[in-house]
């Protein structure tokens, strides 16, 4: 009998220590379980954010050329407009309020709204005759370079001439212009001008 009892008590054991096993092996598995589609979420989040990251630099570098393009356009219409005594052309080549800041470092606002410019318009403004009195007969647009560029606004690096009825350059303007897009217009928005280098002849 006591053999018996220890005979129950031995497949008692060996029955535990496999129920035990099992469950060890089914925790194992879970976890690996586990750790596998930590690994694969991980991998996917990884492949989904590198897509999207290789789509975007894809969208920017097209995207940039044409933004660019855009906002130039302006700036060359600015020049354009000026040298034609063009004073709507001009006053479009902007958006508003149109910010000016001096080489001296005074900033002023040229005009607030396009009603503003309309008004200027009306008074004569740009007076292409108070101009002339210094010798101007046009101008040229030496360089415009874009420093930076987004969706919606460009900084440019800018320098132009002004020249007189013989062509003598007499007046170098260096400045920094930013062009943003308002409600799908590209304009001219700030004006900084640096120092203006003079020839005298």
């Amino acid at each position: 009998m006591d053999s018996n009892i220890g005979d129950q008590r031995t497949e008692s054991g060996h029955v535990a220590d496999s129920v035990n096993e099992r469950r060890s092996n089914f925790s194992r598995q879970a976890s690996f379980q586990r750790v596998i589609s930590v690994r694969t979420f991980t991998a996917g989040v990884i492949g989904a954010v590198a897509v999207a990251l290789v789509a975007h630099s894809r969208i920017s570098a097209q995207d940039a050329q044409q933004w660019e393009r855009e906002a130039r356009a302006a700036v060359e219409q600015n020049i354009r407009a000026f040298n034609a005594h063009d004073r709507k052309g001009y006053w479009d080549a902007y958006n508003y309020p149109l910010i000016s800041i001096d080489s001296d470092g005074r900033i002023s606002t040229r005009a607030s709204t396009h009603e503003d410019a309309e008004a200027l318009i009306v008074r004569g403004q740009p007076d292409f005759a108070e101009v002339q009195k210094e010798g101007w007969d046009y101008s040229t647009l030496d360089a415009a370079d874009a420093v930076d560029v987004s969706a919606n606004k460009v900084h440019f690096r800018v320098v132009f001439t002004r020249h007189r009825k013989d062509h003598f350059a007499y007046r170098s303007v260096h400045a920094f212009w930013i062009v943003t897009r308002q409600d799908g217009h590209w304009g001219i928005q700030v004006q900084s001008t640096l120092a203006d280098t003079a020839s005298a002849r």
